[in-house]
């Protein structure tokens, strides 16, 4: 059992660091991202109703992250790093202008993949819903036809 907790504990903390060297963030924003993407992608198939309620939801989490990673590229950047004793600690870092600016760049590209694939995502519900009134309203339609024949027949 100390040893699943040690793997998860582990696999935890391994996007930030592992042994006391850093990740690159690269990496991480696009870890990030496609678990991000995978989230919404999960929405596609939902009913109307929870794709909406859900949808409200990682749209409050997305602004918080984005919040969040802006101030990191500000300069609020704290990493946790395994030292070689194999504990955990905290570390702050202040970017340099070459990592501000490489912060800035994957941010702003994680989240128009993100509301890309919000959109896609969004555009097929619309489809979706769009076809489906089409065709009760086809089928009204039509009832609402049959049934004035039907009464104008008795008029003949």
């Amino acid at each position: 059992m100390k040893f699943l907790n040690s793997i998860i504990i582990i696999s935890a903390l391994f996007p930030f660091s592992l042994f006391g060297q850093e990740v690159d963030p690269k990496l991480i924003s696009e870890i990030e991202q496609k678990t991000l993407i995978q989230r919404v992608e999960e929405l596609k198939d939902s009913e109307l109703n929870v794709f909406v309620s859900e949808m409200q939801k990682l749209e409050l989490e997305f602004e918080e992250m984005f919040k969040t990673k802006n101030q990191e590229c500000r300069g609020a950047f704290l990493s946790y790093v395994i030292n070689d004793k194999g504990e955990k600690e905290e570390k702050s870092k202040r970017l340099n202008r070459k990592e501000r600016n490489l912060c800035y760049y994957l941010l702003i590209n994680s989240r128009i993949e993100i509301t890309k694939k919000i959109n896609e995502i969004r555009l097929f519900q619309l489809e979706r819903v769009h076809k489906k009134q089409t065709e009760d309203l086809r089928m009204s339609q039509d009832k609402t036809i049959t049934e004035l024949l039907k009464l104008s027949k008795k008029y003949q």
